[in-house]
């Protein structure tokens, strides 16, 4: 996640409100909800992969989706592993 430099507060904090600087960036036009709506795309080296890559700089999302079958055996794995750890 980005740093949160770049923060512009209005209420609901006790750190400093800047309402005026909001006022001043925020954008009340109406679109299709159909503009928000970042569409996604494959992982170019792993097809277990989906990213949803919005046009905003230092923000993107990676949907890793793993079968119950190798969750499993990932669990399984991770126990058996902690278990001889633990000797």
């Amino acid at each position: 996640m980005a740093c949160s430099d770049n923060v512009v507060r209005a209420g609901l904090t006790p750190k400093f409100k800047d309402v005026t600087t909001l006022c001043d960036i925020l954008d009340c036009h109406c679109r299709p909800a159909s503009d928000n709506i970042f569409l996604s795309k494959p992982h170019p080296l792993d097809s277990f992969i989906t990213i949803y890559d919005p046009p905003v700089p230092e923000f993107t999302v990676e949907q890793i989706s793993v079968c119950a079958v190798c969750l499993v055996l990932l669990l399984h794995f991770y126990l058996a592993e902690e278990s001889v750890d633990g000797l």
